[in-house]
């Protein structure tokens, strides 16, 4: 699962900055040097550039791949723990779905506002096309790239661990597994480095390092 995580994060991160560029395109296209600003700006007031980001161009299929890995991840938590609680894991899911969402919103909110100050100042196309490429810096390739992989590697993290605090027993023991390289956190590199090799109860984990 997480090479899996791994792939579809860069690939959702790919698609974001392709979208990115898209839309920048098109709102230059539509609004550089327009000839009536204020028409200009009660349209661009009327527009939920959100929406159109999610929708019209595409990355809320894109964020959507991301969180059809989740019913893996509880399966595979089910099968390794024999349970795990569905009203808990459905809601750690929508808290998630929120989280994205919440993410290009912002980056819409920032777009629409960064874009109607470009109308009414009257810039040039290519500075209008900067001031947007900067607005909508939240969805470069590889800051949804991260967004992503943290998600749900943190959604995964804590289906595991709620199901191993409500179905396990205090001396079950955990084998952290994982990758050591360029983009292993440190403290993840610190459980790699001193976990005993027969595994440590949640216990010895939370004393540790």
């Amino acid at each position: 699962m997480p090479d899996k995580i791994d792939k579809i994060a860069e690939s959702i991160g790919v698609a974001s900055e392709q979208i990115r560029e898209k839309l920048v395109g098109f709102l230059v296209s539509r609004y550089g040097k327009t000839g009536n600003i204020n028409q200009a700006v009660q349209e661009i007031a009327s527009t939920n550039i959100t929406e159109m980001i999610l929708e019209d161009f595409g990355l809320g299929a894109e964020l959507n791949k991301a969180l059809s890995l989740y019913p893996g991840i509880v399966n595979e938590v089910r099968e390794n723990i024999g349970r795990v609680d569905a009203i808990m894991s459905s809601n750690l899911r929508l808290v998630d779905e929120t989280y994205l969402s919440n993410h290009v919103r912002d980056v819409g909110v920032n777009l629409t506002r960064s874009l109607m100050q470009s109308v009414v100042s009257d810039i040039s196309p290519q500075q209008m096309k900067r001031v947007l490429l900067d607005a909508t810096s939240s969805l470069r390739d590889y800051q949804i790239n991260a967004l992503v992989n943290t998600t749900v590697r943190t959604y995964s993290s804590s289906v595991f661990a709620d199901s191993a605090n409500k179905y396990l027993p205090d001396t079950a023991r955990y084998i952290y597994v994982g990758p050591s390289d360029g983009k292993t956190r440190e403290e993840c590199k610190c459980y790699l480095n001193w976990q005993n090799p027969e595994g440590m109860t949640i216990k010895e984990i939370q004393g540790n390092p």
